[in-house]
């Protein structure tokens, strides 16, 4: 129940109407938590700690970036919009992918390039106050050549103690100490490495310490590839962005430069390999074409000359314009089939094995020019390989076997592309001997003429063709760029991006109050404890006669040391609530109980009658509780003669076993006495209402102590004496049990009212 002045200052209420309810108001909610606020600043503090120490003791990362614009390969001027023959050359024509040059950045192959040429293989350190510094540059005082290196030597970090100018210690963990020489080669299980005296040199005499960790490439590669991105800027421009995360900024900027130099290298290799093949191919032709066109051209001059044959008979003109469209198709087809000839003796001459194929020399037939480019792409990939490898390398030998059946897929599709066109040019040499028929009128000095100069021109038009391939390969060649333009160069961020600090003091703040949170919460979902007043109503329907706040630490009786307090207006509340609970009955014994030990009913039962002093009220405070009698520790008095006595005496007045107390004049108070052997016994007797009898003429209000109802039935005994039990529940501390013997009380009718006085404070 409430007094009419409202809830008392430092009292821990719940709004009206929840107590019967069931639920539980989210203020109740918040104060039950905030209990336990000493846990959640402890957790926080500690979270906050621990994530200082975190960032102290972790290496930061920084971003380097750099924009790239991929572009068509760059060759000057586009000869394909002026010259339409220039359009079936592969080179002029080739594409970039964004999707393809993006994959290619990003390949472990040109990462291991990189390490190779920046001589990343070993990393140097010094020891910072909270980790390890990465040196890097000019700040490194020596370097270490590696000349082998197993791929256990990262498991080996080896600390080098420079002595002087000439000589330095190397110290590990299975040797030990060694000392060697600049220039000198270490040998280690691990590997062989030369240490050297980088930059400025070595002072005479020095005390420091270099820190070396010894890395696999091919490890070291794959490392670095998680930590580097390359992605598109947008779907609509080719431009792509490369992003390094480095402890080291001048070490990922050298990265990132060094990437992007290997790139565009590598790149101009591949397509100037492909050009200058071409060209020897082609160079190899022309030469053996020029032999047989000079022998067809010497063979029409002595032809003419033999026969003085100057101009074509008017004979040969009536079916000439017929056979020009035969003679053509012959032309052709023997084209093709001199080109598919020397491909073949090009694919099975010895030294073809290893070289790559001429892709682009105008055949029609789109399986075989698939063929040859996936020839040529897999030789390309075999040549960039056995730069860093072995021919033995199973990688290596997986290519060669593949190039290998694509050499024989190729050959059997020349052999039936060669097929076919027999076929046709011995349809068309058919075709073209009805026109020879037709012509033996001519005389035959006409028609063998006409079969040199076909000869001829079969020659000349192959010769003519390759002259002019051989021009655009080598034009090629000569114009081969860059297909990349470096629109930013690599820029580091200004502030570390990994960890971030501000995620890294949120997630501690959020981890320093969700444990304690989750830690209060499973407490109190494991505990049956009653936390809050909506607890206490919704497990009994006992009514609630007032409620006092939590003391402070050290303060035990604030009614009558501090009263001006905060707790103690909230005993004076608790004195006009408890009064208006008994108003409807007589309210001069009040019997003070509880579930268990340190509820709190000692404290409450002092502050209470300190409270009824003060407004003119005169109180006894007795102790009935014969079990462990404790009431004069709180009054800083012994306890002497008290309850025991009187009830073991043979009788006689109370009043010279009542004591002053500190808490005011009007209040006066009796301890237990000596303990008894038997309390229940001692209570159950008529001396325990006679001393009561005695009590009531002199006091307005008899406060009786008792052992906690809930552990031993002293305060049965006393039941029938006293007008109203107050049962004290302590919230966090009382368990639910506790609360079901206080519904028993009230249910069974021992006492004649029973109310619950919930307490916060202090045992």
């Amino acid at each position: 129940m409430r007094s009419a002045n409202g809830p008392a200052p430092g009292a821990w209420d719940v709004p009206v109407g929840s107590e019967r309810s069931g639920s539980i108001s989210p203020v109740a909610i918040l104060k039950q938590y905030a209990r336990h606020w000493p846990l959640f600043a402890l957790g926080l503090g500690l979270a906050l700690v621990l994530a200082a120490v975190f960032l102290a003791v972790t290496t930061p990362k920084y971003t380097v970036t750099s924009k790239l614009l991929i572009r068509g390969i760059d060759r000057g001027p586009d000869f394909s919009a002026s010259n339409p023959a220039f359009k079936d050359l592969d080179i002029f024509n080739a594409t970039t992918s964004i999707e393809n040059e993006t994959e290619a950045l990003k390949s472990r192959f040109l990462l291991r390039q990189v390490l190779t040429e920046l001589s990343l293989n070993a990393s140097y350190f010094a020891e910072g106050t909270w980790r390890k510094e990465e040196l890097y540059g000019p700040e490194v005082p020596i370097r270490v050549v590696v000349r082998t290196l197993a791929p256990a030597a990262a498991k080996h970090p080896i600390a080098v103690h420079l002595k002087d100018a000439n000589t330095f210690e190397i110290e590990d963990e299975e040797a030990g100490r060694s000392t060697h020489r600049y220039g000198q080669e270490v040998k280690k299980p691990y590997g062989r490495f030369t240490v050297l005296s980088a930059g400025a040199a070595v002072p005479a005499s020095s005390n420091r310490t270099v820190l070396v960790q010894l890395h696999s490439l091919p490890t070291l590669a794959e490392d670095y590839s998680h930590d580097l991105t390359v992605e598109p800027v947008n779907k609509k421009a080719a431009v792509v962005e490369i992003i390094l995360l480095e402890a080291v900024p001048a070490k990922g900027t050298a990265i990132v430069n060094k990437l992007i130099e290997v790139y565009n290298r590598e790149n101009k290799a591949d397509r100037n390999a492909l050009a200058e093949n071409t060209i020897r191919f082609i160079d190899s032709r022309l030469l053996a074409l020029s032999g047989e066109l000079t022998d067809v051209e010497k063979k029409v001059e002595t032809f003419k000359s033999q026969n003085a044959v100057t101009n074509v008979t008017q004979e040969a003109a009536i079916y000439g314009e017929e056979a020009k469209n035969v003679n053509k198709q012959l032309a052709d087809v023997t084209i093709q089939l001199d080109v598919l000839e020397s491909l073949q003796r090009y694919l099975t001459r010895p030294g073809s094995k290893t070289s790559l194929a001429p892709s682009n020399l105008g055949l029609q037939d789109q399986t075989l020019l698939a063929l040859l480019a996936k020839f040529n792409e897999l030789q390309l990939e075999r040549d960039r390989m056995l730069r860093t490898t072995q021919p033995d390398n199973p990688l290596v030998v997986n290519i060669d076997e593949q190039l290998s059946d694509l050499r024989g897929n190729i050959l059997e599709n020349l052999r039936t592309i060669k097929t076919g066109l027999s076929l046709t040019r011995s349809t068309l040499e058919a075709r073209s001997g009805q026109f020879d028929a037709n012509t033996r009128q001519v005389p035959t000095i006409e028609r063998k003429l006409q079969s040199i100069n076909r000869q001829q021109g079969v020659k000349q038009g192959i010769y003519l063709y390759l002259l002019q391939k051989r021009e655009e390969a080598a034009l090629s060649l000569a114009a081969t760029g860059s297909n990349t333009r470096v629109l930013d160069p690599a820029l580091i961020s200004k502030k570390p991006v990994k960890p971030s600090k501000p995620i890294v003091y949120l997630l501690a703040v959020l981890a320093g109050l969700l444990l304690p949170l989750a830690f209060v919460s499973a407490k109190g979902l494991l505990s049956d404890a009653v936390e809050t007043r909506a607890a206490v109503a919704q497990r009994s329907a006992v009514p609630v006669a007032g409620q006092v706040g939590r003391l402070r630490p050290g303060q035990l009786l604030p009614v009558a040391e501090d009263a001006g307090s905060p707790q103690a207006e909230a005993y004076h509340y608790l004195r006009a609530d408890v009064l208006a609970a008994l108003a409807g009955g007589p309210a001069q014994v009040l019997l003070l109980t509880a579930g268990q030990a340190n509820e709190g009913q000692t404290v409450v039962a002092l502050n209470l009658a300190a409270s009824l002093g003060q407004v003119g009220k005169r109180v006894a405070v007795v102790n009935f509780n014969l079990r462990t009698p404790h009431l004069g520790k709180y009054l800083a008095a012994n306890n002497a003669a008290g309850v025991s006595n009187y009830l073991n005496g043979p009788g006689g007045p109370s009043a010279p076993l009542m004591n002053s107390s500190s808490l005011g004049p009007n209040v006066q108070w009796m301890d237990a006495g000596p303990l008894a052997p038997n309390p229940t016994g001692l209570m159950a007797s008529g001396r325990a209402q006679e001393l009561l009898a005695g009590l009531k003429p002199q006091f307005d209000h008899i406060l009786v102590l008792t052992a906690p109802v809930g552990q031993v039935a002293d305060a049965l005994s006393l039941a029938p004496l006293v007008d109203a039990c107050l049962y004290v529940v302590r919230l966090g501390h009382a368990r639910a049990a506790h609360l079901d013997v206080a519904t028993g009380l009230a249910a069974g009718g021992q006492f004649r009212r029973v109310f619950l006085v919930l307490n916060d404070g202090l045992a």
